[in-house]
């Protein structure tokens, strides 16, 4: 997905123009180089179809904004947000009329440059995550620490972008945030193959995955890039109390789609059908993370419980099976990736993985489903 917020600087005397200028502004402030007046204004632009459903879903966003002299990375860790301070930008006509309240902002006239870092979804208290700077003379980058919740159902597409060393020639005045997904999303389905279990007197019902042994929580560097090594920074985990577990079930809210097949039913020459395992349209976002054992021997791994049934003898029989998330196409879950671990069943002959990558392949993103909503992760 690839959200485009624009920011435009425009004299008093072009405020007539076709930008959407800032509204309920309670006065002006004093900034360096505020000779000129310029004041800052926001719009957005139209971007492919097929993501023209996450836009209308994104109505707030954060945004940190700094003034400096020099470049922001010369001295970040003294620069202070005397610009924006977590301010709302809100579209709730969802038209593209983006707003924020409060004091009129201004383009410095001397050589100060501005540096801008937007996230989604906002917040306003310490409820999804935490963010700092907290006051205007807080001084460093801007940075959220996150901890992915344990029911998938509270988990969220956390999104950032920024824009470094602005001048008002820069583009025309004209800044352009480019929205970028932070985490990564991992999906399971799970197919059948008819030629093996085609006939048998057997049936089988899922009743539990687990993803476990991964980092779950760091802090996201809201100045770096998404090729930054430094984008997400978390504590090396020093032994397996450290890493986290995400559990779901098939029961109600549990998380799986209640999925099961009687092999009595099936024809040799069927194709296999894949079947999401996540119920409601649902996906894990994750921390970006390696997988290859993070330095303890311990690499993360996706664990299926299911029971099968015997139709001649009536027995039931409880199986659990171990898999490898990191395998040699994949050792690392990057930010923006987009990961669907296939996993063929069948009682005879065990469980495998097959692997379906979207995002960072030729530079593309992975795009959300239908009824997508970035504020949570409910569809």
């Amino acid at each position: 997905m690839e959200t485009n917020l624009k920011l435009r600087w425009a004299s008093h005397t072009l405020a007539a123009l076709s930008l959407w200028t800032v509204t309920a502004c309670t006065g002006e402030e004093t900034l360096p180089g505020d000779d000129t007046l310029h004041t800052i204004t926001f719009a957005t632009r139209d971007v492919p179809s097929t993501r023209a459903k996450v836009i209308s879903e994104l109505r707030k966003t954060g945004i940190f904004g700094y003034s400096h002299a020099g470049n922001f990375s010369d001295a970040t860790a003294s620069r202070i947000p005397d610009y924006f301070l977590n301010t709302a930008l809100v579209d709730l006509p969802g038209d593209g009329t983006w707003t924020y309240s409060g004091v009129h902002r201004y383009w410095p006239a001397n050589d100060f440059r501005l540096s801008f870092f937007a996230y989604a979804p906002y917040i306003d208290v310490e409820e999804k995550f935490s963010l700092y700077p907290k006051t205007s003379v807080d001084p460093g980058g801007p940075k959220i620490t996150y901890s992915v919740p344990v029911r998938i159902e509270d988990q969220i597409d956390l999104m950032w972008a920024n824009r470094i060393d602005q001048t008002f020639q820069t583009n025309d005045g004209l800044v352009e945030f480019d929205m970028e997904h932070a985490l990564t999303r991992i999906d399971f389905e799970v197919g059948i193959d008819p030629a093996i279990e085609a006939g048998r007197p057997l049936s089988m019902e899922i009743t539990k995955l687990f993803v476990r042994n991964v980092i779950g929580g760091g802090v996201l560097h809201l100045s770096k890039s998404s090729t930054d090594a430094g984008l997400w920074t978390y504590d090396a985990p020093a032994d397996g109390d450290d890493l986290a577990t995400y559990t779901m079930t098939n029961k109600e809210y549990g998380g799986l789609v209640k999925l099961e097949y009687d092999a009595r039913e099936l024809d040799p020459g069927d194709p296999k059908v894949w079947k999401k395992l996540f119920r409601d349209d649902h996906h894990l976002m994750l921390i970006p993370q390696p997988l290859d054992g993070k330095g303890i021997g311990l690499p993360a791994e996706v664990v299926l419980t299911y029971s099968v049934k015997n139709w001649l003898t009536g027995e039931v029989e409880t199986k659990v099976h171990t898999l490898p998330l990191s395998l040699p196409a994949l050792n690392t879950w990057r930010p923006g990736m987009g990961v669907t671990y296939k996993i063929t069943v069948s009682p005879i002959v065990g469980l495998h993985i097959e692997l379906d990558i979207e995002g960072f392949i030729e530079g593309t993103k992975w795009e959300e489903a239908e009824g997508y909503n970035p504020v949570g992760n409910v569809g």
